[in-house]
């Protein structure tokens, strides 16, 4: 079953909070809108104060991780396993997180 935070409980007047700031990476959002509307992402890095980067280890790699808006994804309280972040940053292969994508996506 997949559960969906609202924007609201993670941003507060369009500036992540400090803490939820290192939480991100590693968490499972989903698209709301742009062509890749209901694209399932792994947020891999946080790029400034309203964009993040993410990837989903198909068409878009952790090494070349497309650029999103915080404002346009819908972010679950599903996180990768800690053992694929490293120092803050995602040590997995693109094999492994479109392996977890699919497994977490499946109802």
């Amino acid at each position: 079953m997949k559960i969906w935070r609202p924007l609201k409980a993670i941003f507060s007047k369009g500036r992540l909070r400090s803490k939820d700031e290192e939480s991100l990476i590693g968490r499972i959002a989903q698209s709301v809108s742009g062509r890749d509307k209901g694209t399932v992402y792994v947020i891999t890095g946080q790029q400034d104060r309203i964009s993040v980067l993410v990837c989903d280890g198909k068409k878009r790699t952790v090494k070349q991780p497309k650029r999103k808006n915080i404002r346009h994804l819908l972010i679950s309280d599903e996180r990768i396993p800690d053992e694929y972040i490293v120092k803050g940053r995602i040590s997995a292969d693109d094999a492994q997180i479109s392996a977890f994508i699919d497994r977490k996506t499946d109802i």
